[in-house]
């Protein structure tokens, strides 16, 4: 992927926002692009971090429940990915309030997962099943 001068900007700007802890404020996901720039760049470090905890999971021969997934605050849904690449899950659900977000890690899902169904889910949506969340 080719990065142009207003592509870093963008991501300094992104950067900047979760820095100064400004994120939350407003929606930052604000076109595809900023998505696509941000699964190309920041997401991966994120992938490298679940990753770890998977893979530590996997030497403890650790099976998850055959419960659906939440991926909440999902982004570009890097973390489901990431988790659906060590485990096997009959459906994944997503939440982020950005529903330019949620399109994005739906879209990536169905590309990368073909098999796995998505389920809706909302605020409201009871859930029983495997959270993935961060913290900060």
């Amino acid at each position: 992927m080719t990065f142009s001068h207003e592509d870093w900007q963008q991501l300094q700007h992104l950067r900047a926002q979760f820095l100064d802890r400004r994120a939350g404020h407003s929606d930052y996901w604000t076109t595809p692009r900023v998505l696509e720039l941000y699964e190309h760049t920041f997401a991966q470090r994120i992938a490298w971090k679940w990753q770890h905890v998977l893979a530590e999971l996997l030497q403890l021969r650790w099976q998850p429940p055959a419960l659906p997934l939440l991926d909440w605050g999902c982004g570009t849904g890097i973390a489901a990915r990431t988790f659906l690449r060590y485990f096997h899950t009959p459906s994944v659900a997503l939440y982020d309030r950005s529903t330019l977000a949620l399109k994005f890690a739906q879209e990536k899902i169905r590309s990368e997962f073909p098999h796995i169904r998505l389920l809706p889910f909302s605020e409201r949506t009871s859930f029983c099943g495997i959270v993935l969340l961060r913290l900060c």
